[in-house]
């Protein structure tokens, strides 16, 4: 199943949280995925509603 550009993000951003070193920034995250930085701060802050509660 393909991702959409926003939970490629998302999930590449948790991915960092978990690893070594810094997470990664919103600023290479926009770059990378042609994506507005005002978007993936949208993305990253919000709530996670993919897992029931």
């Amino acid at each position: 199943m393909e991702q959409t550009p926003e939970e490629a993000v998302l999930n590449e951003y948790r991915a960092s949280l978990d690893g070594p070193g810094r997470p990664l920034s919103q600023r290479y995250l926009a770059e990378k995925h042609g994506i507005d930085r005002r978007k993936i701060k949208q993305i990253i802050a919000a709530p996670d509603h993919s897992t029931p509660s």
